[in-house]
Formats: C-alpha cells, sequence, structure tokens
C-alpha cells in the first residue's frame, strides 16, 4: 500500500478522508476510477490542470512536474490510475 499521510491544497477533514478513498479505491480498483475522481485526487497532492486539448488535460505540480489524462467516459484507462498512482508522495 503506498502511504499517503502528505496530502497537500486540502481544507478540512471530509476532503482528507475523501481524497484517501478514492487513493484505496484506485489501489484496488484501477480500472473503475472516473476522470474527476482522478482530478480530486491530483488537485489534492498539488497538480493543477494547466492546459486543455481536445479530450486530454495536462496537469503540473509547483516543480514542474507534467502528467497528462485524456477525460475518458465512463472511467479514465488503468496506464493513467497507475501514473497518478506513483506521483504520490512516499
Amino acid at each position: 500500500m503506498i502511504p499517503y499521510t502528505i496530502l497537500l491544497n486540502l481544507s478540512g477533514g471530509e476532503q482528507v478522508a475523501s481524497a484517501k478513498k478514492l487513493i484505496d479505491k484506485m489501489q484496488r480498483q484501477p480500472h473503475g476510477i472516473r476522470y474527476e475522481e482522478a482530478k480530486k485526487v491530483l488537485e489534492s497532492i498539488g497538480y493543477q490542470v494547466t492546459t486543455k486539448n481536445g479530450s486530454h488535460r495536462n496537469f503540473r505540480n509547483a516543480m514542474g512536474d507534467l502528467l497528462t489524462i485524456k477525460e475518458d467516459t465512463p472511467t479514465i484507462k488503468k496506464h493513467y490510475v497507475d501514473k497518478i498512482l506513483t506521483c504520490l508522495p512516499k
């Protein structure tokens, strides 16, 4: 299990709990993650949407790391979830 005790950009315990639950869901069920859930997790660890190009969204953090996710419906592909999980703080 990936530790995720340091979640950034959150105000209030409900949002922290929500992000932790989504991360757990990503680890258990990587094929069933919606774009909005992935976006919420990325924003909780300091990423922001910088550009939108068609259905692709580019996220950057304060250090300039880039992560691109395609906004698929109903769920995003597993390899995008894997990329998000590798971005989580250790």
